[in-house]
């Protein structure tokens, strides 16, 4: 019974940090968005929709890094494109 309220527990925690994670994901990739629109206007629209279908956390701090170091906008691009290649 013990053994059972721990796997219960154990699961549990597992979900949550799934949600945290899937959180965090989907605000780095609200924020890549937010940086495509600046940059991009309206024109950003497909590549926006392209970054939302991006769930690995990683991937998406990477291009966030990209951004934040002042990559050029067209290797920030290219990132995302090859990622969705890649999935």
């Amino acid at each position: 019974m013990f053994a059972k309220g721990i796997a219960a527990l154990r699961d549990r925690l597992t979900s949550m940090k799934s949600e945290r994670n899937k959180g965090k994901a989907e605000g780095k990739a609200e924020d890549i968005c937010q940086y495509l629109e600046a940059r991009l206007g309206a024109e950003s629209q497909a590549l926006q929709d392209s970054v939302h279908t991006i769930a690995d956390l990683d991937t998406l701090s990477q291009i966030m890094k990209r951004i934040l170091i002042g990559s050029p906008l067209d290797e920030v691009i290219a990132l995302i494109r090859d990622n969705l290649i890649t999935q």
